[in-house]
């Protein structure tokens, strides 16, 4: 039986205090009786009971309530009753209550204090009974309600994002958290929580973060740094004063490429964070590290870390990238003005900036020259033009962009050894300069230094250029290739050049094709590669050197790719589904596949990790 204290004892130095705003709960209890109201426990006719003060309160979880509970009992024509036992039980957020009810005083009133339990935003009641003295059966006669809010901030701790893996410069797939609470685990919102790098060379995005509902303050985003490395990089949120501050997240970093391109005997490629990386023959200075050594075995950075191309394009002996804004940098050899500054030069080791106030959507770069397209889709050519490469009607060369295919509006252009193939928004597909092997597609072997339609009216949604053969897509993925055949670069089963588009052998459905000195590579929709032609030096990838291969050929070791590009020495390099090093295969003599040896494969092998930092 609880012992109940009397409404008419106050708690310890607190005063009673009984309040006048009304909420009515009306219950009948029990039945007929005699008619003593003042008689402790007896039956009562037709009584009612009134919640006097105390419901719908809002107040800290953990915490007692501001104001008192309180209740009272009258008969039904209003009379209080006395001498009444109410119980006050909490059945909803696990508060407590000082008394648990008491007795009805004179005035018929009842009052207890409510502690509320440790969960803010639950569902908090206290519940009003009496009990038959006679039968012992509880009657409810209505709830005291209570909302409970978190109290002062007092805790910080993870909440998310903690112990990731992502690729070097790139950001973690999921934003780290900071979830700041009360002492009793509530989450306090409108916090401010500051997120800084304290270790691995990263950045973050929204450094400071303001809790939500739950208390959870995220960082817009967490870039890693450069270097590779198990729990290198850490971040830190802080707020000063809360237990657990500053908290700490760690990340482990692993080197990958998102592109990777080949060139003569170099190849180049981006990070995640669009970081150069660059491996192979440098006598030209075509890496861009600064220098003229002779070959690297293994990707070295930029010398300008603070260019962040999205796209890079290694060609002969120089290399052109795109950055964000539309400007473009080339490196390397200079002397037919491929670099674009205005001069023909000895080679330059660090990247320069083409001098134009063109931008441009998109470039491409091969042997000595090098295009690019505007949001117009404007073509400008700059370098060597002795075969009509720019498609201007003249075969002069410029150390600066000209104005090049012929008025045609361009939404791609393509650049092989002395001729160039642009794609119209329409469909149609125009091809300038030599044409020896028929590589201009337009059923004819003369050159011509303006643009030529290709024959056979089909509209390619893609086009790529080899040395001296032409390649594209159609929207069903069907291959067709024209030019140069001598090493069966065309995939049509022969070794026969052809002036006009050729259908690929072979019922796949390609989404890439990459076009080489002397072969043909494609991938599939699930990253899939073939390719064909020349194996002299293993640059198909099956796992053979030898005879040419004239119908695609499943590159061997079972790797899927997201990317893949033919280079023009006789070497092949794809990117894997889902990044990470990228794979090279064929001729290595200067270190251009990238794995550390000059030892020529037939099969994939994995680009290594550059020394960084």
């Amino acid at each position: 039986m609880v012992a109940w204290l009397p409404s008419t004892q106050a708690r310890g130095p607190r005063p009673l205090r009984v309040l006048t705003s009304f909420a009515l709960i009306v219950a009948t209890l029990f039945g007929p009786a005699c008619n003593d109201a003042t008689a402790p426990n007896s039956l009562v006719p037709s009584p009612s009971f009134i919640i006097v003060s105390g419901d719908d309160q809002t107040g800290t979880a953990g915490k007692e309530l501001p104001e008192p509970l309180v209740a009272k009992a009258t008969t039904s024509g209003g009379a209080p009753i006395a001498g009444l036992t109410l119980f006050f039980v909490v059945t909803h957020g696990g508060g407590k209550l000082y008394a648990g009810g008491g007795v009805t005083n004179s005035s018929g009133i009842v009052q207890d204090y409510w502690t509320l339990g440790p969960v803010a935003g639950a569902h908090q009641a206290v519940q009003v009974r009496t009990v038959n003295p006679t039968t012992g059966v509880k009657k409810s006669h209505g709830n005291f309600t209570a909302t409970a809010v978190a109290g002062p901030a007092a805790i910080i701790k993870l909440s998310a994002g903690d112990g990731q893996t992502a690729f070097t410069r790139a950001l973690v797939p999921i934003k780290p958290a900071a979830q700041v609470t009360d002492a009793l685990g509530n989450g306090v919102a409108g916090v401010s929580v500051t997120f800084a790098v304290a270790a691995g060379g990263g950045s973050v995005s929204g450094a400071t973060a303001v809790t939500n509902a739950s208390g959870v303050a995220t960082v817009s985003a967490w870039r890693l740094g450069r270097a590779p490395g198990t729990n290198n990089n850490r971040l830190t949120a802080t707020k000063t004063g809360l237990t657990g501050s500053p908290v700490t997240f760690t990340a482990s970093a692993k080197f990958g490429m998102r592109v990777a391109e080949t060139g003569l005997y170099h190849g180049c490629g981006l990070s995640a964070g669009n970081d150069v990386y660059c491996w192979g023959w440098n006598g030209f200075g075509q890496l861009g590290e600064g220098g003229l050594a002779a070959t690297y075995l293994a990707p070295v950075k930029l010398a300008n870390t603070t260019l962040l191309p999205t796209s890079i394009h290694p060609a002969y002996i120089h290399t052109c990238m795109r950055l964000p804004t539309g400007k473009v940098w080339c490196m390397g050899d200079n002397s037919a003005g491929q670099l674009g500054t205005g001069t023909f030069t000895t080679p330059i080791s660090t990247p320069v900036e083409v001098q134009t106030t063109q931008t441009f959507t998109r470039i491409a770069a091969a042997y000595a020259t090098t295009c690019g397209l505007t949001s117009g889709d404007v073509l400008w050519c700059w370098g060597y033009n002795s075969t009509g490469q720019f498609g201007n009607g003249n075969t002069t060369s410029s150390g600066v962009p000209e104005v090049g295919g012929g008025g045609i509006s361009f939404k791609s252009v393509a650049l092989g050894t002395s001729h160039a193939c642009g794609r119209t928004a329409a469909g149609p597909t125009w091809c300038w300069g030599a044409n020896g092997s028929g590589q201009l597609g337009n059923a004819t072997f003369v050159g011509n230094a303006s643009p030529v339609l290709v024959s056979g009216e089909l509209v390619f949604t893609s086009i790529e250029l080899g040395s001296i053969h032409s390649c594209g897509l159609v929207a069903s993925g069907k291959a067709y290739c024209w030019g140069a055949n001598g090493s069966g670069q065309l995939g049509d089963g022969g070794g026969t050049d052809a002036n006009s588009p050729q259908p690929v052998l072979g019922d796949i459905a390609f989404t890439q094709l990459a076009a080489g000195e002397a072969h043909t590579c494609g991938i599939t929709s699930t990253g899939v590669a073939y390719c064909w032609g020349d194996n002299a030096n293993g640059e198909l990838g099956v796992g053979t050197t030898g005879a040419p291969v004239f119908v695609p050929t499943l590159v061997a070791g079972g790797r899927t790719f997201s990317a893949i590009s033919a280079g023009t020495s006789r070497s092949t390099c794809g990117v894997p589904v889902g990044g990470g090093h990228p794979f090279c295969w064929g001729f290595n003599p200067l270190g251009q596949l990238g794995n550390g040896t000059t030892t020529s494969s037939a099969l994939p092998v994995a680009v290594v990790t550059p020394p960084i930092p």
